[in-house]
C-alpha cells in the first residue's frame, strides 16, 4: 500500500531506466530529468522553425521530409527557446481548436498533424521527455493541457512517459483535468493505471499543494464529466490517500 501513495518526486520519477542516467540526459537541481537537446545545427534548422511562426507548416513538413530522406535529421535539434521541433509543433496546434485538429482537411492542419506523426515515429529517436521553454513540461504535458487528443493519443502510442513531472511538480493528468476533455483524461488514467502510478499521480499536489482533482474544479467545460470519472475511480478503488480527495471532489 505504501508503495502506491508515495507522492514525492523519487516516486513519480521511478519510471525511469537506465537509459535516463546516460550522456544525453541531466539532472535538474529540483531532481527532474530532461534531456540535453542538440542546437549544434540551429542555423540549419532556423528556417524550418520560423516556417511555424510565418503560419508555413506546409513548407515546414516539406523540410522535414527532404532531411529525413537524407538522413540528416535531428529531431533533437532545438530554438533559442529550448523547444524541440516536436514541441513548437504542438504548441502551433494549439491555434485549431480540438475538433478542427482532429477532422480538418486544411493543408495547414493537415501538415501541423503530418508533422506530429513524423516526429513520434518510432524510429527517429524524439526524446519525448525533452524540456523546454515551458517550464520543464514535455510534449505529453502541452497537448493534453491544448485538449488535442489525436496528438494526446498518438504521444501515448509513441512510449511518451506518462508519469513525469515538470518544474511545477505537475504530470500530464493535472493540465488534463484542468483543460482537456474527459475522453483525454480516460486515455492518461489507463496510461498510468499500466504502469501502476495512477494512484501515486491522484494523491500526488504539484508544488503548490494542488492536486489533480484541484484542477478539475478549474475546467471550464469539462467540470462534471472529468470530476465525475475521478470521482468514481476513486470509489471503485479503495485506498486511504484517497478520502480526502473524494471529498474534495464532492463538495465541488
Amino acid at each position: 500500500m505504501f508503495r502506491f501513495i508515495k507522492t514525492s518526486a523519487f516516486c513519480l520519477l521511478s519510471f525511469s531506466s537506465v537509459h535516463a542516467m546516460q550522456s544525453n540526459f541531466a539532472k535538474l537541481p529540483n531532481n527532474i530529468i530532461v534531456a540535453r537537446a542538440n542546437n549544434k545545427k540551429l542555423a540549419q534548422y532556423a528556417h524550418i522553425f520560423s516556417c511555424f511562426s510565418n503560419n508555413s507548416t506546409v513548407i515546414a513538413e516539406s523540410h522535414i521530409r527532404e532531411l529525413i530522406q537524407r538522413g540528416d535529421f535531428d529531431p533533437n535539434t532545438i530554438d533559442d527557446t529550448k523547444d524541440t521541433l516536436l514541441l513548437v509543433a504542438i504548441a502551433k496546434s494549439g491555434d485549431f481548436a480540438g475538433k478542427e485538429f482532429e477532422e480538418s482537411e486544411s493543408e495547414q492542419v493537415t501538415s501541423a498533424r503530418n508533422i506530429i506523426m513524423l516526429l513520434t515515429h518510432p524510429n527517429l529517436g524524439t526524446e519525448l521527455r525533452f524540456s523546454g521553454a515551458h517550464p520543464g513540461q514535455t510534449p505529453l504535458h502541452r497537448a493534453a493541457a491544448q485538449n488535442l487528443v489525436p496528438v494526446v493519443r498518438q504521444l501515448l502510442d509513441s512510449g511518451a512517459p506518462v508519469h513525469i513531472i515538470d518544474q511545477a511538480g505537475r504530470t500530464p493528468l493535472h493540465p488534463a483535468a484542468q483543460n482537456a476533455c474527459p475522453e483525454i483524461v480516460q486515455m492518461l488514467v489507463k496510461a498510468l493505471e499500466k504502469y501502476d502510478m495512477i494512484i501515486a499521480v491522484l494523491c500526488h499536489k504539484d508544488n503548490y499543494g494542488r492536486s489533480v482533482i484541484t484542477f478539475a474544479k478549474l475546467n471550464k467545460l469539462y467540470k462534471q464529466e472529468v470530476l465525475g470519472y475521478l470521482t468514481n475511480f476513486m470509489l471503485t478503488h479503495e485506498n486511504e490517500g484517497f478520502a480526502q480527495l473524494r471529498e474534495e471532489a464532492i463538495l465541488s
